[in-house]
């Protein structure tokens, strides 16, 4: 599970604090408390870290769940718990 980490904060995604969400334009997957950290509300932007693509006029959009990744996590706990 160490590896399925948002690169921003070095944390687990989780199914339920953490999720992972994709950036729709660049496809980048980050936990969704490092998204709303990223937003500048004074301009309703964000910027994404790793290509600088330009979300602008964001307020009151949420970034899709990275579902293949909640699977994969989904997945590995079970696996897990099997063991």
């Amino acid at each position: 599970m160490e590896n399925i980490i948002c690169s921003i904060c070095n944390s687990e995604y989780d199914e339920d604090v953490k999720i992972p969400r994709i950036l729709t334009q660049c496809g980048h997957t980050f936990c969704e408390i490092c998204i709303s950290t990223l937003i500048n509300n004074n301009t309703n932007t964000l910027i994404c870290p790793i290509d600088k693509i330009n979300y602008s006029e964001i307020i009151n959009v949420k970034f899709p769940s990275n579902k293949m990744l909640l699977q994969l996590i989904s997945l590995i706990k079970r696996k897990d718990n099997d063991s």
